[in-house]
C-alpha cells in the first residue's frame, strides 16, 4: 500500500524530515527534463538510508514525479528552515543531481533559480555554484514562447560539449558507458585523461561529503551519494 507524503511528514521525525525535503526537492528536479531512469531513482534511494521507514522515500519521489505543489512547498519551506549553511549545501546538492547525467534542461535551469529564491540565498551564489562545478556559465532559462523550450531534445543548455539528449539507449557499449562517464563529468566524447582528471578534481572539490559534515546527516548522506556517481565515473574512466 502506497504511503501517502503528508502522513510520512507528520509522521517523521526533524531528521527523516530534512531528508524527506531533499529527496522531493532532488526528485522535482530529476523529472524536469522529461524523463526519470533508475539510475536516477537509485541516486534518491540511496539518500533515503537511514530513514526509519524507506517507503516514505517512494512516496518522497512519487509526490515530485505527480508535481503535487503543496508537498513540493512543504520539501521547500523545510528547507529554509536550514542555516545559511545549510540553505547553501541544499543548493549545492540540487546543482549536483541536475548535471549529474552531463546535461542542464530548461525545465533544471529554471527550477534551480526558483530553489535560489526560495531559500533567500542572494547574489550570485548559484551561478557561481554552477561554474566551480561544470567549469562553464549557468545557462539562461531560455524562453518559454519558443517550441523548444518544451522539447530538450531539439534545444537543451548543456554543461559539457554535446548539445541535447539522445533517445532511451539499447544495452550499453563500454563506448556508451565511456559517453556516459564522460557526461557525468562535463566533459565531451575527445576529453584526454588531463582533462578527466581536472573535471574530477574539480567535482570532488564541491561535492566531497566531508564537507557536507557539519550540515547535518540528510545533507551528508545527500552528498555521499551523488559524489559516489563522479566517483564511479571517474574510476570507469582510469580503468577504461
Amino acid at each position: 500500500m502506497a504511503v501517502i507524503f503528508g502522513i510520512a511528514y507528520a509522521q517523521a521525525t526533524e531528521r527523516d524530515r530534512g531528508i524527506l525535503a531533499l529527496i522531493v526537492v532532488l526528485s522535482w528536479l530529476a523529472c524536469a527534463d522529461g524523463t526519470f531512469d533508475q539510475q536516477e531513482k537509485a541516486l534518491l534511494l540511496g539518500i533515503a538510508e537511514g530513514l526509519v521507514n524507506t517507503e516514505w522515500a517512494m512516496s518522497a519521489i512519487e509526490t515530485a514525479k505527480r508535481l503535487e505543489l503543496a508537498s513540493i512547498h512543504l520539501a521547500l519551506h523545510r528547507l529554509r528552515q536550514g542555516s545559511p549553511e545549510q540553505q547553501q549545501a541544499a543548493l549545492t546538492l540540487c546543482v549536483g543531481m541536475s548535471i549529474v547525467d552531463g546535461k542542464l534542461s530548461c525545465g533544471e535551469a529554471a527550477i534551480l533559480r526558483f530553489i535560489q529564491e526560495c531559500l533567500a540565498i542572494p547574489g550570485n551564489a548559484l551561478a557561481t555554484i554552477f561554474r566551480e562545478a561544470t567549469g562553464v556559465d549557468l545557462p539562461p532559462v531560455g524562453d518559454p514562447s519558443q517550441p523548444e523550450y518544451f522539447n530538450p531534445k531539439a534545444s537543451e543548455p548543456d554543461s559539457g560539449q554535446d548539445q541535447g539528449k539522445s533517445a532511451p539507449p539499447p544495452p550499453r557499449s563500454q563506448s556508451k558507458l565511456r559517453s556516459d562517464s564522460l557526461l557525468i563529468l562535463g566533459l565531451g566524447d575527445n576529453a584526454s585523461a588531463e582533462e578527466i582528471r581536472s573535471a574530477y578534481l574539480r567535482l570532488a572539490k564541491i561535492h566531497h561529503p566531508d564537507k557536507f559534515a557539519a550540515m547535518g546527516p540528510e545533507m551528508q548522506q545527500a552528498a555521499t551519494v551523488i559524489f559516489a556517481k563522479i566517483q564511479s565515473a571517474f574510476n570507469y574512466l582510469m580503468e577504461s
